[in-house]
């Protein structure tokens, strides 16, 4: 009976320290990882961890306790190479505003003088077809006017030469209403026809100008163009033990399209 029990106990310790190796490792498994959480709302943005690529994600993702090299570039934007620390059980967040590239902001700013230069010489056009649409309202408003007028001033004549009455001061009131009448059709009208004249000038004086600021635009002004130079798509792991421009040692390197 007891050698039993002795035999029992000398297993139930065996088994003991059998077992006790495995949960060390565990326990120190999960001591080591931390958590991080990487995101960036820029769009088309490429993201690499340790030379994994990754995808933006509001969701943390567990991590080794440590340093990792952070690689994010999007269109338009600056690469950025960062070091990540990971703490052991705690959240480290890694989320900021790209830069625009040197490239980008210089591309943006011959943009804004080519169209600056561009509209400095269609002003004229812009101009002159204001001038003609102010003109053609003015011409409307006038030519009403003048027949309106036109249309009073044959009223009163004819109730002067027809109307049979004993007071000649009635006679006087058409007459005076007919001359007033009369020459305010004059006036709308002499503006019209100097309006007329002006629009047959500036017409085609504005298309021309249009027509040869287009000319010159296309000829001394080039529009700049932007072309992007897409950064982190020639990743490839090798077995150096350097990573891009010696940023981090993790035992791979990198080769990078910047």
């Amino acid at each position: 009976m007891k050698e039993k029990f002795l035999n029992w106990i000398f297993k139930f310790i065996l088994g003991i320290l059998f077992i006790l190796p495995y949960y060390s490792y565990s326990q120190d498994k999960n001591d080591s990882l931390g958590k991080a959480l990487i995101y960036f709302e820029e769009k088309g943005v490429v993201i690499y961890l340790d030379a994994q690529k990754i995808l933006p994600s509001k969701t943390p993702r567990q991590l080794k306790a440590g340093n990792h090299m952070v690689q994010v570039w999007a269109p338009k934007r600056k690469l950025t190479i960062d070091t990540l620390k990971i703490t052991t059980n705690k959240l480290s967040l890694y989320a900021k505003r790209l830069n625009y590239s040197d490239e980008y902001l210089q591309y943006r700013e011959q943009l804004g003088q080519y169209r600056v230069n561009k509209e400095f010489l269609r002003m004229p056009y812009h101009i002159g077809l204001l001038t003609i649409a102010v003109g053609a309202a003015w011409f409307l408003e006038n030519r009403k006017l003048m027949n309106d007028n036109y249309l009073q001033a044959n009223e009163q004549k004819n109730l002067y030469e027809n109307t049979v009455t004993f007071v000649p001061s009635e006679l006087d009131e058409y007459k005076l209403n007919y001359d007033n009448f009369k020459s305010k059709y004059e006036k709308y009208r002499a503006i019209n026809n100097t309006l007329a004249v002006t629009s047959s000038v500036l017409i085609p004086a504005t298309i021309a100008w249009a027509v040869i600021s287009e000319k010159i635009i296309r000829k001394k002004f080039v529009k700049p163009v932007y072309e992007e130079k897409p950064l982190l798509t020639n990743i490839k792991v090798n077995y150096d033990v350097s990573i891009c421009r010696g940023v981090l040692n993790a035992g791979i390197s990198l080769k990078c399209n910047f």
